[in-house]
């Protein structure tokens, strides 16, 4: 039966008019089923209540002292239903919660399902001590061992803050498994504004946690699209992010359309892109996967505060201990880093090791303030691959064992802003012609220098190089170091002769005689039947998906 949500339900909360007026009951403050407020905590649709709904619109202020949990606690409720609705909308209705050490506010939780929209101006508000000096946190958990969907619209706001000087961290959390639940949490930030603040403040984007002698899985979803922001500060301390943060976790975050906004700030601020701080000893059986994409105008950007001199510290991981990270970047999309970015550099451990691959595409952009790293020194394997037609910006680019540079999308041209040295790892060059935009080019604008590494030719889509051919691969300020670097090919039979220019910052490639297409398996099992060969050794490599 739907009727307005009473005052005298309310316990400890107060309804309020806009112009602050009480009143026992309106119109546009309507519950169905169940809504309760039990100790100052907004309830909708938890513990043993079954299914339950709550609209509040028309400039309504619903104000509680304690936290809010919508479709929460299935967990209390075997065999049953527990399932909440919260919608808020227009200028002016507001839900504000807090205001106490510990505000907690749940969007499904421990089996239960939850679904929070917001709209047209509307508020929620979630306040951990307002008195400074306190100790506290403030957090909002959405599918935190249950489903969580919250949508903020069109102006619409969530603020998260914790106004105490010290406390425990503060964290807004999507898709977190445990208490013998997965959990499944999805975020949309279209044209609102969703702020977390507090001294160390964390976005958590699905999360799996150890529950008895497994993990549960958790997986999160986080869109931020039509002018929509989202603001991480972490204020004297740190801003962190988290996607996919242990195994058996996934998490995506997709930042969209110009004014689209994922911004971070704090003393120090870090990401993980995948990371496996909650795994089980021994074995690892599933990674964190981790997909971060920032198009179309969107921004990603962390902010600290100044590294001392000498001191080197990374803003972000692109594939972190056994984690696996694809992050894409294009038209117009900008990543921003104040210091440094490692793509799959640290970490790895045992048999199972991380992966990480940044691919920046078209006008996209990654500016990383002091250095970038590629590769995490394992030369067994490729770990971290740096990829596609954008640009790279950063001062120094080291390329590690395990690590790939492949410019273009199968041909085209990546462009990097700084100086690049080649320790080790692979630089991939394909090659499908001679004529421009048929093959590769790696621009770099500083110094290229080579202490070791391979550079390999790739001959793709049956290219025959002939006597005469040339086609330069890389444009550098200045070229040093190439004869401390192996060069090999593939795609094209053995006996292809070729020499190497390297003047002018330019790597050009000239053709010596005509290049023979690889045996076909059974032309080349004959020739080596003919030849009397008894073992047949493959070699395999890593290959670049385009």
């Amino acid at each position: 039966m739907k009727h307005p949500f009473p005052a005298s339900t309310l316990l400890c909360a107060a309804l309020l008019l806009a112009a602050g007026t009480p009143t026992a009951a309106r119109a546009d403050v309507v519950c169905t089923g169940n809504c309760t407020s039990t100790g100052g905590d907004l309830n909708v649709g938890n513990t043993g209540g079954g299914e339950g709904s709550l609209s509040v619109n028309g400039g309504s202020m619903l104000s509680f002292g304690g936290g809010g949990a919508i479709g929460a606690f299935g967990s209390q409720n075997p065999g049953g239903i527990t399932r909440g609705t919260l919608l808020v909308d227009g200028m002016g209705s507001r839900i504000a919660t807090g205001g106490v050490s510990n505000s907690q506010f749940w969007v499904g939780s421990d089996g239960g399902t939850g679904s929070m929209t917001l709209s047209n101006g509307a508020v929620l508000s979630v306040d951990a001590f307002n008195n400074p000096g306190g100790f506290g946190d403030a957090r909002l958990y959405v599918g935190r061992n249950g489903t969580g969907d919250v949508r903020i619209l069109s102006g619409a706001s969530v603020i998260v803050r914790d106004t105490g000087s010290f406390g425990a961290d503060d964290d807004i959390m999507i898709g977190r498994g445990g208490n013998d639940f997965e959990g499944h949490g999805s975020v949309l930030v279209s044209g609102g504004s969703l702020a977390l603040s507090g001294n160390s403040a964390y976005l958590n984007v699905g999360r799996a946690n150890i529950s008895g002698d497994g993990l549960l899985h958790g997986d999160g979803l986080l869109r931020i699209d039509s002018g929509g922001t989202v603001t991480i500060d972490g204020q004297d301390s740190e801003a962190g992010l988290h996607i996919a943060r242990g195994d058996n976790s996934s998490g995506r975050i997709e930042i969209v359309g110009g004014g689209s906004r994922l911004d971070m700030r704090g003393a120090y601020t870090t990401a993980w892109i995948a990371n496996d701080w909650y795994a089980l000893p021994g074995a690892h059986n599933s990674t964190g996967v981790a997909q971060l994409y920032v198009g179309q105008q969107g921004v990603l950007n962390l902010k600290s505060e100044p590294v001392p001199a000498g001191q080197l510290r990374t803003d972000m991981h692109i594939g972190y201990g056994l984690g696996s990270a694809e992050v894409l970047v294009d038209s117009g999309g900008r990543i921003e880093l104040a210091n440094g970015l490692k793509i799959s550099s640290d970490g790895s451990t045992g048999e199972r090791k991380q992966f990480g691959h940044l691919t920046i595409n078209d006008t996209g952009v990654v500016s990383a303030g002091a250095y970038t790293f590629i590769g995490n020194g394992d030369a067994s394997r490729i770990s971290g691959v740096l990829s596609g037609t954008g640009t790279l910006v950063s001062p120094r680019v080291e390329l590690r064992n395990g690590g790939e540079i492949a410019p273009g999308n199968s041909p085209g041209t990546l462009h990097i802003q700084g100086d690049l040295k080649v320790v080790g790892g692979v630089l991939e060059l394909q090659v499908a012609g001679a004529g421009a935009g048929e093959h590769d080019v790696l621009d770099v604008s500083g110094a290229l220098s080579f202490t070791g590494g391979t550079i390999e030719l790739s001959f793709i889509d049956g290219y025959l190089p002939r006597s005469g051919d040339s086609f330069s691969l890389i444009n550098a300020a200045s070229l040093t170091g190439l004869d401390l670097a192996s060069i090999s090919f593939t795609g094209l039979a053995q006996g292809f002769q070729y020499a190497v220019d390297p003047s002018g910052g330019m790597f050009t490639v000239l053709a010596l005689n005509d290049a023979a297409p690889v045996p076909e398996p059974q032309t080349l099992a004959l020739l080596l039947a003919g030849l009397g060969l008894a073992v047949l050794r493959l070699s395999t490599r890593h290959t670049r998906n385009s």
